[in-house]
């Protein structure tokens, strides 16, 4: 299981200290997020909400799946 989701590995040495950190890291990177999401909406035509769905979904996918603890796909 631990092979298909790497996200429990990353979770099982997770050090609690540095979640404030990381919090305020994940705030910033997903602040960025929103105009790039709304953008690309616009640069396609298309409503800016389909823009944000496109910078929302694929990172909780790859959070999942991906073996990168750093996640910022833009």
């Amino acid at each position: 299981i631990i092979s298909f989701f790497p996200f429990l590995a990353i979770l099982r040495k997770y050090n609690l200290t540095n979640f404030l950190s990381d919090c305020v890291a994940g705030l910033t990177v997903g602040i960025m997020h929103i105009p790039q999401g709304m953008a690309y909406g616009m640069l396609a035509n298309i409503d800016p909400v389909y823009g944000l769905y496109s910078s929302f979904f694929p990172v909780i996918i790859y959070f999942f799946f991906g073996t990168s603890r750093h996640i910022s796909i833009g």
